[in-house]
């Protein structure tokens, strides 16, 4: 066997993705032929393949040392820098590649998705742009822009690039399922109840599809069918906390409180960062009322987000509740260092400081409170203040 025997044959095994046999033969091909330049070039992917990143960085190198004027060399070791998280490496590569070939549109997709992974939203639409415009049948092109959009909340946009990539190839479930997430945002729930059913019909193992379908059952007040989607959604990832959370939602809706707070106990188990958990698991708590727990869920809450004026203010009347007045009186003076015209947290602040014996502090916040618009605060006036 020649050097491009084994070339051809590492080729085959890369494409089937057996990643370690190829880089042998890859090797083999090297061997027999120091200068193959594609030889290294398609062992730079299959070191990639294998994580092996550094490897793959000089195998490539090499390749455009004897081809520099090569555009599918660059945008290969892009596409490596890519796989490794280096976007901001990727994307000289790739504009290195289509300025030696302006017609390679792969390229300019990888661009775009490197830009995706940078953030720049606007930047990656217009290299998309680039590559649809020289293929515009490329299915999963018109996928990608159209989740683009959905990202950036440009919603009748998605829903015109999903409706491409499902007329280019109507078995696409992913684009269904993305362009029923897009109806859904714009409140078209007939639209998106069908987009989901048809994505699952398509592929019976997208959770994403069960729990976009449940949310329009949510939406449109048909909790039990909600509640049965959102099931599904779990089946099939039981770490999807989102679904556990819409679930608890369902149950908190329909009064099952216990049913509530277990969803949201496993939401915050999952992921012990998401504030909107704690939350409706301290709602929960107060509907049973069991305060203790809602006040530690609060608290929980606002270490997470600690400019959430409006829970610190209910942790500070039930703090007052539990007569932990200077505990009452510090979410409340901290409330107003920041909203100085917080009528609620003024008022709340006089009956902590009336029942520490501070009468007067007590009279001069209910007056304030009165003149902000908390019209119970006359009637504390009218008992405590007036001589």
């Amino acid at each position: 066997m020649n050097a491009r025997d084994y070339f051809m044959m590492g080729t085959a095994k890369f494409r089937c993705n057996a990643c370690e046999e190829a880089v042998f033969d890859f090797t083999r091909a090297i061997t027999l032929d120091p200068k193959y330049a594609n030889a290294f070039l398609g062992r730079s992917l299959a070191y990639s393949c294998i994580g092996q990143f550094q490897v793959a960085i000089s195998d490539c190198n090499k390749a455009i040392e004897m081809n520099p004027g090569e555009a599918l060399y660059f945008h290969s070791r892009g596409r490596i820098y890519a796989a490794n998280a280096e976007h901001k490496k990727a994307i000289p590569d790739f504009e290195k590649a289509v300025k030696l070939d302006p017609a390679c549109w792969k390229a300019w997709f990888s661009m775009g998705e490197s830009y995706v992974a940078t953030g720049k939203f606007e930047e990656a639409i217009d290299r998309i742009d680039e590559a649809l415009s020289i293929n515009d049948e490329f299915v999963y092109g018109w996928k990608v822009r159209g989740e683009i959009c959905i990202g950036i909340e440009r919603f009748p946009e998605a829903v015109a690039n999903l409706t491409q990539a499902i007329q280019l190839d109507p078995e696409y479930a992913e684009a269904w399922m993305l362009r029923g997430q897009a109806n859904f945002n714009l409140q078209d729930f007939h639209e998106a109840y069908s987009d989901e059913t048809q994505a699952i019909a398509l592929d019976q193992t997208l959770h994403v599809a069960f729990f976009f379908r449940g949310r329009v059952s949510q939406a449109t007040k048909q909790l039990m069918r909600a509640i049965s989607d959102f099931d599904k959604a779990i089946d099939l990832n039981r770490n999807f906390f989102e679904a556990w959370y819409h679930r608890g939602l369902c149950y908190l809706a329909m009064s099952a409180w216990k049913a509530a707070i277990r969803n949201f106990g496993k939401v915050v188990r999952i992921n012990e960062n998401f504030e909107d958990g704690y939350v409706s698991r301290s709602e929960s708590y107060l509907k049973l009322d069991r305060k203790r727990k809602a006040l530690s869920d609060m608290s929980s809450a606002i270490q997470l987000d600690p400019g959430n004026m409006m829970l610190r203010t209910k942790r500070g009347f039930l703090y007052y509740e539990f007569d932990d007045n200077q505990a009452a009186i510090r979410d409340f003076e901290a409330i107003l260092r920041g909203q100085p015209l917080n009528g609620e947290a003024r008022y709340g602040l006089g009956l902590a400081k009336y029942d520490i014996g501070n009468v007067v502090g007590a009279c001069q916040d209910w007056t304030r409170a009165r003149e902000l618009g908390v019209d119970r605060a006359a009637d504390q006036l009218k008992m405590y203040c007036q001589k």
